[in-house]
């Protein structure tokens, strides 16, 4: 179950750990995205790449490699993923849809949803992930908030909880993104992961071709 979640966060909020809200693609192959993050008990390495022709389709192959780092043989695991996002709706609130497919150990079909209201510098979001595993279904919902400090600067708070498991907590983040040159964007986030009582830490490289 997890590990299907993770997949589908690849793509959703571009990477297993890093807050962002979705955007569309630029037209063509033009969106190359690198992560890395760490953690008591894992590192993880991600990439994703983007291609986009419009509101609609803007397909997407994610692949993750994660390290284990508590067992005295680290364990290795490599999961690959594809997905589509689209907007659907676009006014006072931006309703954006993504649904995939993650192959691992436990593959399985995820879709999700993202709400977000642009409030001058300030953009509440609300997103929540479904997925379908060997028989289980799951939901988790992201409740969080944007500040845009100026055209180069944006900070960003998270939340998370399982809503299949009665709402329970399970995740606080914060992040900032910088866009450092036209064409590429720093992410550095840090957080904690409430369920493995552990923190995290995780840097990601957005490049855009134009």
């Amino acid at each position: 179950m997890k590990g299907v979640l993770l997949c589908a966060l690849i793509l959703f909020h571009s990477p297993s750990w890093a807050l962002d809200t979705t955007e569309a693609f630029a037209p063509g192959l033009s969106d190359f995205e690198f992560y890395g993050s760490h953690s008591r008990s894992e590192r993880t390495l991600s990439l994703v790449t983007g291609y986009g022709h419009s509101h609609w389709l803007n397909p997407s192959l994610g692949i993750e490699h994660r390290t284990a780092t508590t067992s005295e043989e680290a364990a290795i695991d490599t999961s690959f993923s594809i997905s589509n996002f689209a907007t659907v709706f676009s006014g006072l609130v931006e309703v954006d849809v993504l649904a995939g497919f993650c192959s691992k150990e436990d593959a399985g079909l995820f879709i999700g949803d993202e709400w977000t209201l642009p409030l001058g510098r300030y953009v509440p979001y609300l997103s929540n992930l479904f997925e379908s595993n060997q028989g289980e279904f799951n939901h988790t919902a992201t409740l969080g908030l944007s500040f845009q400090q100026n055209k180069n600067i944006e900070l960003f708070a998270e939340s998370g909880w399982d809503m299949s498991q009665g709402g329970e907590h399970t995740s606080l983040a914060l992040g900032v993104n910088v866009l450092s040159t036209a064409g590429l964007e720093v992410l550095a986030e840090a957080g904690m992961d409430i369920l493995e009582d552990q923190s995290y830490a995780s840097l990601g490289l957005i490049w855009t071709l134009d």
